[in-house]
């Protein structure tokens, strides 16, 4: 008897043995699983300072290989920065200055305009006025009557038929005193852009007017903007097109997530869905409704009961970082509203250090 419950207690021993080896694995298991989770949130954590990661989903991977791409980009610009401006007299500028003020702003006509308007104007360093109807013939007499202090340039507007007046047109000036980088570039109706450069910074500055939203147009906007040449990119201008509150950006990694903008036109039509569609190929960013400054999404056109959201502004991911805020204005001048961005020109050593980039604006 004494021998049967001996061998009975050795028998559950080593049952008991065996559930503790048991726990043991799995808390091993346990343990080794969450170590690959740390190792994959620091992975991130590298990524998101510039680093490298074995992966990032949606829209993040494309941005965060902008990222790498604009890093390098800036160090082969910096190399042949002070070769380029010696280059056929193509900078003309010497200051810097803290912020850099500019509107985008569909004026329905330039000829007639008040003290007011251009006493507003005076306010941005960088000017785009769309829908001017100017065309050719009118061109010299209004530049001798524009405010001094910018250069002007002018994409003069087209006449269909003989009778009514030309449609369309682009003025845009630059504050004679920024660093302004001119280039022979083949222009594309309704497009315009200008560059400059602060603080070893380039910005193109794309002035856009899409009559009737046309694909056509959205399609020059691409060819124009070519994917390896972005630097700080910022588009503003009368898309004539309604995205109600898509177009939304986060920083996510989650798959296929979909991140909703503010916005007081909750409306999408055909052309929204295009222009989206040209903004998602390409990562850029709408910011309208989720910039500092907008963070509502208010009335860009209004006219008569009629209200809708069709004028925006849209950057790249290296330009987001740098827009300060964007704001729509309220003035009585036009039935659109002009799109105000300020761009942020002062930097911290760190994030220059960071980002690997060299070098000062060289006259």
């Amino acid at each position: 008897m004494k021998i049967w419950m001996n061998e009975d207690r050795k028998k559950g021993v080593d049952g008991e043995r065996k559930k503790n080896v048991c726990n043991m694995e799995r808390m091993k298991e346990d343990v080794s699983r969450e170590r690959r989770k740390n190792e994959c949130s620091r992975e991130r954590k590298k990524c998101e300072c510039g680093g490298e990661s074995t992966r990032v989903y949606g829209k993040q991977e494309r941005w965060e290989r902008e990222r790498r791409n604009e890093v390098n980009r800036r160090k082969e610009r910096n190399r042949n920065n002070r070769s380029k401006k010696k280059g056929e007299g193509k900078v003309r500028g010497e200051r810097e200055v803290e912020e850099i003020k500019i509107v985008g702003w569909n004026v329905a006509g330039v000829k007639n305009k008040k003290a007011d308007f251009w006493e507003y104007i005076r306010g941005f360093d960088v000017i785009g006025l769309m829908e001017t109807w100017i065309e050719k013939k009118e061109w010299e007499d209004l530049k001798a009557k524009l405010p001094e202090g910018w250069n002007w340039k002018c994409q003069e507007a087209e006449r269909k038929h003989r009778k009514g007046r030309a449609m369309g047109g682009i003025i845009t000036g630059i504050r004679k005193e920024l660093v302004e980088i001119i280039g022979e570039r083949e222009e594309e109706e309704g497009i315009q852009e200008r560059r400059i450069e602060t603080g070893g910074v380039i910005w193109r500055i794309i002035n856009v007017y899409n009559r009737e939203g046309r694909k056509e147009t959205l399609e020059n906007i691409k060819k124009e903007v070519k994917e390896d040449e972005e630097e700080n990119m910022i588009i503003l201008g009368d898309f004539n097109a309604r995205i109600g509150i898509e177009g939304g950006w986060e920083e996510s990694e989650i798959v296929n997530e979909v991140v909703k903008r503010n916005s007081k036109d909750k409306k999408i039509n055909g052309e929204g869905r295009e222009m989206l569609k040209m903004v998602e190929e390409r990562g850029w960013i709408i910011m309208n409704g989720q910039k500092r400054g907008d963070e509502m999404g208010e009335w860009t056109y209004e006219k008569d009961d009629r209200k809708t959201v069709i004028d925006y502004g849209i950057v790249n991911w290296s330009a987001w970082e740098r827009i300060k805020e964007l704001k729509v204005g309220d003035r009585i001048e036009s039935d659109h509203q002009p799109i105000e961005v300020i761009i942020k020109n002062k930097w911290k050593k760190e994030e220059i250090e960071e980002s690997s980039v060299g070098g000062q604006v060289q006259d």
